[in-house]
């Protein structure tokens, strides 16, 4: 919640990710060195000085606030970046990290300021920004009452000068030469921000209120978003914003409407994969398909390699290679860099190693033109093993089928949609901000699923439409050997970062999910009451064998026993026997000794 009015002092709790500064401290990493554009009384680079090790520098506007910093021991200056110059205010310092929390909105020409600090970062270096989301559903209620009531502090701050959405925010980063590479939300529910007071100033009854939040619903995928935390990261492949240019001047490509993007990602030693992939795409019926390609941390020789495979397809597929500029992040980073390029109507994502059914693009693009009201459309992915050859892969198994219908809640739950199996509206993705997470070393496809399941409607179509190859010697398995840790880790990662989410179930589907897990703990008791007779009856008959084993021993005992007494009784007769001065009878004895028997009686 904002500050009491007119302060923005607000306090900081580092462990509170459905906070802004909670969100920030998770992305800054530990011991960086911190520009805070915005300071404010500088509560957050006390936090990050004092639970992350970092060193902050901090810039305000306000005289009284950089005393207030200063008193806590914080490095700050006065300066107003609308006049001098960010690099003249730091005097050639360069920065891990630069943060403006809640600070563009408050700016005539935020991209005038955005896109010059870019050169002040180290070359791993970030940006990281906050902004209040303007479409949050009390702004919609509000208006819906034809009210705009300024505040002193909120989404409505009377000193808020731009206003903005996750995707008119991304748009304006792209113009000024970043990646965004990624977002996150502060959620706060209908009636639950400043804007009505809490709902006191809301002149509607109940069902008006449910009505309103109900078209809300159907047109707002961000609607309980009050805060969005974004991630940028420079990309000098573009040409920076420096001279002020109004961020739409700088806008991308008008969409193409009908046209399936297909990004391809490609790596280092893969090139007879991703022919067979590129042959995929052109067996696709569908009319209107371009490949991107994006060659992602490879050398420049291989990037040729993939140049002159395109050439082999002119004619054939409308192809565009593109290089992913180098980087330290994970696999999501090619999707986010293709997901950039495209300017489609449709999207959908392949490895390439892994292909499309030619029905790929009529099946999935036509349910979603049969379901305007869904954004998603996925179908059977076939699990296949086999090995590549020079003239193409050889299916040794059909492994599995990936079939099942849509299930919300089981999404969150598990990834059961390859991701090579599904066909989005790309405006869709862009304009509510969705992108892959690039910290996440795998499972950055299932994040994206939980992102689009959290907002928009799925369509599943009952037919085979691609491939995922596994090859024999699974050199290409999902989880083998020492690979094992990476994917349990990031799972209880991606569980711990988007267990927040607020997922929207059915009267229906919320009973189905009882039941299941209804089934599920009745199935549980049934089989730990089956296996504890189970043990009950195998310690039952362990015990009656350990007594049988026990009474077998004791007549071995009593056996031994005999037979030592025998064998005294034996001892005595011999030593008696050697012992006698008769010949006659002493002369069987004597016969023996010549067989074999020892000459000395037994010890």
């Amino acid at each position: 919640m904002p500050p009491p009015a007119g302060k923005y002092d607000f306090a900081v709790d580092p462990g509170n990710r459905n906070t802004t500064y909670g969100l920030i401290c998770d992305r800054v990493p530990r011991g960086a060195a911190v520009l805070d554009i915005g300071c404010a009384s500088g509560n957050l680079a006390l936090a990050l000085e004092r639970h992350r090790g970092c060193r902050v520098l901090g810039i305000d506007i306000d005289p009284d606030a950089v005393t207030v910093a200063r008193s806590q021991g914080i490095d700050a200056v006065v300066a107003d970046l609308t006049v001098q110059p960010v690099l003249e205010v730091v005097a050639g310092r360069r920065f891990d990290v630069i943060i403006m929390a809640d600070v563009l909105e408050h700016l005539v020409d935020p991209a005038g300021v955005l896109a010059p600090v870019a050169a002040l970062l180290t070359p791993e270096g970030r940006v990281l920004c906050s902004f209040p989301n303007i479409t949050h559903i009390d702004i919609q209620l509000m208006l819906a009452q034809d009210q705009w009531r300024t505040r002193p502090a909120g989404i409505l701050d009377q000193t808020h000068l731009r206003f903005f959405t996750a995707a008119s925010f991304s748009e304006m980063a792209f113009a000024c030469g970043y990646d965004v590479t990624a977002i996150e939300r502060v959620i706060l529910p209908a009636l639950g921000t400043e804007v009505l007071d809490y709902g006191k100033g809301l002149r509607l009854g109940t069902a008006e209120v449910a009505d309103l939040e109900a078209v809300a619903r159907q047109g707002n995928a961000n609607r309980e978003v009050y805060q969005y935390v974004v991630e940028l990261h420079p990309a000098p492949e573009r040409r920076p914003l420096l001279d002020r240019v109004h961020p739409r001047a700088a806008a991308a490509e008008p969409q193409i409407p009908g046209l399936l993007d297909v990004v391809v990602r490609t790596t280092e030693g893969r090139l007879r994969y991703l022919k067979d992939a590129l042959y995929s795409l052109v067996g696709v019926t569908y009319p209107a398909v371009r490949a991107i390609v994006c060659v992602d941390n490879s050398s420049s020789a291989y990037a040729e390699a993939v140049r002159e495979l395109a050439v082999r397809f002119q004619g054939l597929l409308d192809l565009v290679v593109t290089e992913v500029p180098p980087h330290h992040e994970q696999r999501g980073r090619p999707l986010n860099w293709g997901l950039d390029q495209a300017h489609g109507e449709y999207i959908s994502f392949l490895d390439d190693d892994d292909v499309y059914y030619p029905s790929f693009g009529d099946r999935l693009v036509g349910r979603l033109r049969e379901h305007p009201e869904a954004t998603v459309a996925y179908g059977i992915g076939q699990v296949v093993r086999g090995d590549p050859t020079e003239w193409g892969f050889r299916t040794v198994s059909h492994d599995r089928r990936y079939a099942e219908p849509f299930d919300r809640a089981g999404l969150f739950l598990e990834n059961y949609i390859p991701f090579n199996t599904l066909v989005v509206r790309r405006a869709a993705v862009v304009e509510a901000g969705i992108r892959f997470d690039e910290s996440l070393p795998v499972y950055e496809d299932w994040a994206f699923l939980r992102e689009l399941a959290a907002r928009f409607e799925f369509e599943f179509v009952d037919a085979p439409i691609s491939e995922y190859r596994l090859r024999s010697d699974g050199s290409n398995a999902a989880s083998s050997g020492s690979a094992v840790e990476p994917w349990t880790t990031t799972l209880a990662e991606i569980r711990h970062r988007y267990g927040a989410h607020t997922v929207r179930l059915s009267e229906g589907a919320l009973a189905a999910l009882a039941e299941t897990y209804r089934d599920a703990e009745a199935r549980h008791l049934a089989e730990a009451a089956t296996s504890e007779a189970r043990h009950r009856a195998e310690g039952d008959a362990l015990k009656a064998e350990i007594g049988a084993l026990t009474a077998e021993i004791d007549a071995l005992k009593a056996e031994i026993d005999a037979l030592r007494g025998e064998l005294v009784g034996t001892k005595t007769l011999i030593r008696v026997l050697l012992s006698s001065r008769s010949w006659r009878l002493t002369r069987p004895l004597r016969r023996l000794l010549r067989s074999g028997l020892p000459d000395k009686g037994p010890d």
